[in-house]
């Protein structure tokens, strides 16, 4: 008895010992399993967070059209400060210079068909030329008005503006007002109604046209000699 009862404990040893081992081997499977999905899913989660996106590969010049020569798609991660224009820039403007490794932005391009090209007479510092942007500026009394923005040169004396802009541009060329340029690093249709001066500078200043009128007109009125007495 006494032996085979040493012989049932040793048996029972055994038997918990596989056990054990089983068990073991069972946890750190599972342990593996798990480690392993989580690291898919890292990746699929990673893979989540990108956006396609489009580099400048070539220099772009500001009123150049965008080309599959000079862009090319990439994968952007979308924690990125600014949107990434996500839909193909190729057809369109550049809004400005673009160097290569830019990534472009909505504002970077315009839609050519919104924009038209117009000859100006332009005070500019020397250097200005083809491929630059500039702001235009212009001065009524004694009153300076910032008219434009971040303008395309596309050529000597030619500007690229929204097509919804060139009756005001051509009303402010034909009056002859003077327009100033500081550097920054559709077709008219022929029944447009004549536009004045005033109405012009309003637009695209944004200030109402009775206050540019009304300040021109009190210039005039200082400027006005009083009649002599013996007249």
């Amino acid at each position: 008895m006494g032996l085979r009862t040493v012989a049932g404990l040793n048996s029972e040893r055994s038997m918990l010992g596989n056990r054990r081992r089983l068990f073991i081997g069972v946890f750190f499977t599972l342990l593996m399993v798990v480690v392993v999905t989580l690291t898919v899913l890292a990746e699929i989660n990673q893979t989540a967070q990108t956006v396609s996106g489009f580099s400048v590969v070539k220099p772009i010049g500001a009123g150049t059209s965008v080309t599959l020569d000079n862009v090319r798609q990439v994968q952007v991660k979308s924690s990125t400060d600014f949107a990434v224009l996500q839909s193909s820039p190729v057809g369109q403007l550049a809004t400005h210079p673009l160097a290569p490794g830019d990534l472009i932005r909505a504002d970077d391009v315009t839609n050519a068909e919104r924009t038209s090209q117009v000859a100006v007479s332009l005070s500019t510092a020397p250097g200005v030329g083809t491929g630059d942007t500039i702001d235009i500026y212009t001065v009524v009394g004694k009153k300076m008005l910032l008219l434009a923005k971040h303008v395309p040169v596309v050529g000597s004396g030619i500007i690229q503006v929204p097509a919804a802009d060139v009756p005001y541009w051509l009303a402010i060329g034909a009056s002859g007002q003077s327009l100033l340029a500081a550097k920054v690093s559709d077709q008219v249709s022929p029944n447009t109604p004549l536009i004045d001066n005033d109405t012009a500078l309003s637009q695209l200043s944004g200030i109402p046209a009775a206050q540019i009128s009304g300040g021109a007109a009190s210039a005039s009125t200082t400027s006005t000699p009083s009649p002599s007495p013996g007249q």
